[in-house]
């Protein structure tokens, strides 16, 4: 099994995963889609979620990666890590360090 045979291209696969995992729109979070990146069975997705609160919206910088596990015993296992930080919080030096994070991010 591949990722592009369970999720399709990166960017259908954002689209899937919002709905599913990364946000909620049922609570009011809505997502942007920034950038994605394909590196074998691993997507990268760099996005911002608006969350609407009693203070008002409140943006938050993501960064995800899935990547498949194919296993010879069992089914194909997927696996997910994501970043976040709040948009008015980030600098271009603790994005760089986030950028590498999400790039590093592999399966032993």
């Amino acid at each position: 099994e591949s990722l592009q045979l369970l999720l399709g291209d990166p960017e259908n696969a954002f689209v899937r995963l919002s709905k599913e995992t990364f946000t909620a729109a049922q609570f009011g979070q809505s997502t942007e889609l920034l950038s994605t990146w394909q590196d074998g069975e691993k997507y990268g997705f760099q996005y911002l979620v608006s969350v609407e609160t009693k203070k008002g919206p409140v943006c938050i910088h993501c960064w995800s990666t899935v990547a498949l596990r194919n296993s010879e015993r069992s089914s194909s296992e997927l696996y997910t890590m994501t970043l976040v930080v709040p948009e008015q919080m980030l600098t271009s030096e603790n994005r760089q360090i986030f950028d590498q994070v999400w790039h590093s991010f592999e399966l032993e």
